[in-house]
């Protein structure tokens, strides 16, 4: 086993022990004038995409739900085109293909990478959900409650007929989607606020 291995373990059973995250390395998160916080759910193609942008004081929720693969494309153009208007911005994601899709290429970062990187953590998993609720995120209740979940309702969306059924579903779908990004922009704030 290399040092560095043995280094995680020991730092993992520190948090354990003591019930809370252990620094490994310093985390510096890029400030610009415009955050964007973003999520995507996506299977065959993308079905639901979320962004918060903060500019300042003032915060713009930019929610897309798709139904098929032609506007999943013209979709995502829009949002590409809404990086490209923007000077100066930072956009956040949590893993996955979000930035690929997107393709964000510069002044990106995953959080995931970086609370992976930076933090030991007293948890089994570090998925967007769980390590907003431990750093203070307020989860509402969710009918969804991982990816797979959401791209299986997804199809039980597209599959359905009736108009009511398919709202409640699309309305599920919209909810967790937008959960995400709001866990996404806590944990940069909690990690801006040193609470780690």
């Amino acid at each position: 086993m290399g040092g560095s291995h043995l280094s995680k373990i020991i730092y993992s059973a520190k948090s354990i022990v003591e019930n809370r995250p252990v620094q490994l390395q310093p985390i510096s998160l890029p400030t610009a004038s415009t955050e964007f916080y973003i999520d995507l759910e996506y299977g065959d193609f993308t079905f639901c995409i979320g962004v918060k942008a903060v500019e300042g004081g003032k915060i713009n929720k930019f929610q897309r739900f798709i139904d098929s693969a032609r506007d999943a494309k013209r979709t995502v153009q829009e949002f590409i085109d809404l990086f490209r208007n923007v000077e100066n911005y930072v956009a956040y994601t949590w893993s996955g293909q979000d930035s690929k899709i997107l393709g964000l290429e510069r002044n990106h970062v995953d959080l995931y990478s970086t609370v992976n990187r930076c933090l030991m953590m007293p948890m089994k998993s570090f998925n967007v959900k769980d390590v907003a609720v431990y750093f203070g995120h307020q989860s509402p209740p969710l009918s969804i409650r991982n990816g797979l979940a959401c791209l299986m309702t997804f199809d039980e969306y597209r599959s359905s007929k009736d108009r009511q059924t398919r709202e409640r579903l699309r309305k599920e779908i919209e909810d967790y989607n937008w959960n995400d990004v709001e866990s996404l922009h806590d944990i940069a704030q909690a990690i801006r606020r040193s609470q780690v």
